[in-house]
């Protein structure tokens, strides 16, 4: 009668450790999801801040944004976005809310970032630029 009892205990104790170890994989494996997901975040408003920052810095490209004219800021970003991440960007007025220029039904994070060109040498006529950027 003893070891009919203490197999049951043994049963009991190798059944608790399972689960211990069940449950302690799905928390190690959400863990590492978000851990990626936040990295990923950090590293596209890093790569919108560098972009913001060479056009802000580049007088033919901020001419063109006070004109209105997004191809060779376009043509820019393509050049630096990875292959993995899409774009599309927005010209607004300073007073104005700048959202995506159409929504795309997208069921995706979309981080967004803007930079605000006031004047060239030439011309005096402050816009946003806002880019949108999202894992394909």
């Amino acid at each position: 009668m003893i070891r009919r009892n203490e197999k049951r205990a043994m049963l009991r104790i190798v059944e608790a450790v399972i689960a211990i170890l069940i449950i302690a994989s799905v928390s190690v494996y959400l863990y590492s999801q978000q851990v990626r997901k936040s990295n990923i975040q950090e590293d596209i408003y890093n790569l919108e801040d560098s972009i913001l920052r060479e056009i802000s810095s580049n007088n033919e490209l901020r001419e063109d944004i006070l004109k209105g004219n997004l191809t060779n800021a376009n043509r820019t970003i393509e050049s630096r976005m990875p292959g993995s991440l899409e774009f599309t960007t927005r010209i607004c007025e300073p007073e104005e809310v700048c959202g995506m220029p159409t929504y795309l039904g997208l069921k995706k994070e979309v981080y967004a970032k803007e930079t605000f060109i006031s004047a060239t040498l030439e011309t005096y006529s402050p816009k946003k630029f806002k880019i949108f950027v999202w894992v394909r």
